[in-house]
């Protein structure tokens, strides 16, 4: 299990609508005795809003939860989120916020609360540890014929996220494949271990790695190489993967597959010794996986934003969406740039205020790129109509023959010594329009489905990796060499980002899979410090060979689709099936410790 213990958690609150001084006033640990005394020079000229500074990736929903709480209309109640840091799906949802609002709303002071890195192990939300059985049927040549999945997750004490995320493990019980015939049965159990919650992936690394290692699994049975297995299996364009879902554009899934068998030698492999020394073997495994984006069909799920350029062409956009270091702003500071015709630098992406900007939703589900940037794009459309419009004016040039980029326009392609700013000072001398709002919701096409009733389309990211271990048997130690990840990401429109978020998932990807190992005993946890729960450090990073193939979405910004989520979903099987292919045994536990290794020896 997992919790968001990288960093402790920190909730600052006020009772003030404007008064920064205000949130240093107390800190209070969950544990202690709470005083109101010294708290801070109370301003007395606040109207009543609750303001809440919180690091949260849902601030809209935590307005609505606390404004609930404190039986009070939501138009009082103000969530502004700073700089989130490390959040990774546990701040999903509202934790302290309501406790600290409900002290500052009843005691008139302001209050801040910080969790102290004990406490956040405790009390925060975890990932569900689940158990998970497959029958699975094959033709002699490994064609998948039917698939049985029985999951059953430990969500602890409070149901909380359970349902939802033990619904995407079935959902993703046959992970990116096509099988006729599939029964997938997931459970949630109420115990007295750590309380659970959404966590990078929500569900879909515990399903992967099942499904992936029992895929490795009938292909030794059938002697048909895993990496092959795959090839035959992939899902396609039109072929159904849920109920009622289809895949939209299926064509990622070989694409991921043939690229890391490329960039991994995958069918030279044995030409690296497999044992460098006498007490060191080396293994290659391969998985893959896919990820839908946003909620899916029948669920309330949308984005707003708003677009306001300046006289001097310099442009602010507000927005609901949480950065979380994903790099959520960047993203959509260069969607609006393209649109508009101005460099990124000169896009002032405002960090989400319930007050100031209308519901994003929440930066979950691997769903801003395309929900936010979508909706920054519908907003940003009128104003450069406006911006074309003088241009075609000043020029005598039709508009079709005009762009707008990098600050300059641009004639049939030849830039001319017109710039942004000059359009957008005229623009306001002539009392036009340059502010919109955006709003969108995925669209989500009617398909029809093999026995003939209706389904829907779905958008999703595909995506393969493959990992070399050395594993030392006489110790059990697992040593992850290096790990090709290869996603279908759309669009390529930050490159940075794209590899950053690879290279992120892949590291947290060799601690979910090999170090980090939350201790319960009898409900309690016993390594509440990272003195004995192990993260990865940089000694423990794998060389990561990171890459994409580019296939624009057609439903997608400007053809960008996702990379948040993925590249942990498939690296934990992909170093699982290595250590199994360098030890000739399965090891069908995680995380994948010495302990687990050398039983599974002994086997």
């Amino acid at each position: 299990m997992e919790g968001d213990h990288r960093r402790g958690d920190q909730y600052r609150l006020t009772l003030h609508t404007a008064a920064e001084a205000a949130i240093d006033g107390v800190g209070v640990g969950i544990n202690d005795p709470i005083s109101i005394e010294n708290v801070g020079e109370f301003v007395e000229d606040f109207d009543g809003t609750v303001v809440v500074y919180a690091s949260a990736q849902a601030p809209h929903r935590d307005r609505i939860q606390i404004a609930r709480a404190l039986g009070l209309p939501q138009a009082m109640v103000r969530e502004i989120t700073p700089h989130i840091g490390g959040a990774f799906g546990a701040k999903d949802e509202a934790h302290i916020q309501i406790h600290a609002a409900l002290l500052a709303y009843k005691t008139g002071r302001p209050v801040k609360v910080v969790r102290s890195r004990e406490e956040s192990f405790r009390t925060h939300v975890k990932r569900h540890p689940a158990r998970i059985r497959y029958r699975s049927g094959a033709t002699k040549d490994g064609k998948l014929t039917a698939v049985h999945m029985i999951a059953v997750g430990d969500t602890g004490p409070y149901v909380n996220a359970g349902e939802e995320v033990m619904m995407v493990m079935a959902n993703y019980g046959i992970s990116p494949y096509f099988v006729p015939n599939v029964r997938s049965e997931a459970y949630t159990v109420l115990t007295n271990n750590p309380v659970c919650g959404a966590f990078r992936g929500f569900g879909v690394p515990q399903a992967t790695f099942a499904f992936e290692r029992q895929m490795d699994e009938l292909a030794r049975r059938l002697e048909i190489d895993p990496l092959e297995i795959r090839l035959l299996n992939g899902l396609k364009t039109g072929q159904r993967f849920q109920p009622k879902a289809v895949v939209r554009a299926g064509d990622g899934m070989r694409a991921c597959l043939e690229k890391v068998a490329q960039l991994s030698d995958w069918y030279e492999r044995e030409k690296i010794p497999r044992q460098p020394e006498h007490h060191l073997r080396r293994g290659w495994g391969a998985a893959a996986s896919f990820h839908k984006l946003g909620f899916g069909c029948d669920v309330s799920d949308h984005a707003s934003a708003a677009v306001n350029m300046a006289p001097d062409g310099s442009v602010v956009v507000r927005t609901g969406a949480a950065d979380m270091g994903q790099g959520a702003h960047t993203i959509i500071a260069q969607f609006v740039a393209e649109r508009l015709g101005v460099t990124p630098a000169e896009v002032k992406v405002h960090k989400p205020d319930t007050a100031l900007a209308a519901d994003a939703g929440a930066s979950v589900a691997s769903r801003v790129t395309a929900f936010s940037g979508n909706a920054v794009i519908r907003a940003a459309e009128p104003i450069r109509k406006v911006l074309l419009e003088i241009a075609a004016q000043e020029t005598g040039a039709d508009v079709t023959l005009l762009d707008i980029r990098q600050g300059f326009v641009y004639v049939e392609g030849e830039r001319i010594n017109l710039k942004m700013t000059d359009l957008a000072a005229k623009a306001y001398q002539k009392n036009l329009p340059m502010q919109a709002s955006g709003f969108y919701t995925m669209d989500y096409p009617e398909a029809q489905l093999p026995d003939g009733s209706m389904g829907y389309e779905q958008m999703t990211e595909f995506g393969a990796h493959v990992a070399q271990v050395l594993v030392d048997i006489e110790t059990g130690q697992v040593t992850v060499e290096k790990v090709i990840a290869v996603h279908d990401v759309g669009q390529v429109v930050n490159p940075h980002g794209v590899r950053g978020q690879i290279e992120g998932g892949v590291t947290m990807a060799v601690g979910y899979g090999v170090t980090e190992e939350m201790l319960v005993d009898q409900g309690m946890i016993r390594n509440t410090s990272l003195e004995s729960y192990m993260i990865p450090t940089v000694f423990d990073s794998p060389q990561i060979i990171a890459d994409v193939v580019e296939l624009p979405e057609a439903g997608a910004p400007l053809g960008a689709k996702a990379i948040g989520e993925p590249p942990m979903n498939i690296a934990p099987a992909a170093i699982a099936n290595a250590v199994a292919d360098a030890i000739g045994a399965p090891v069908n536990q995680l995380p994948i410790s010495p302990e687990r290794v050398l039983a599974a020896l002994r086997k």
